[in-house]
């Protein structure tokens, strides 16, 4: 019984072909990017909703 060969696929050099390593670590920059502006949304929203708070309770309003 006769075996195929199958000759490995060429290698490419570093600069034609991105690495799993480098693709993995823009993405993961990509992410933290994404998760930096996410945090300063809700910082920004929670200042929001603490000067709204704020002007509520100055106003004294009744809770009747």
């Amino acid at each position: 019984m006769r075996r195929a060969t199958v000759s490995p696929a060429p290698r490419q050099s570093a600069m034609a072909s991105p690495s799993i390593a480098s693709l993995f670590a823009a993405r993961l920059a990509e992410l933290e990017r994404e998760h930096a502006e996410s945090e300063r949304k809700t910082a920004e929203t929670l200042a929001s909703v603490r000067a709204t708070i704020a002007e509520l309770e100055a106003l004294e309003l009744p809770l009747d």
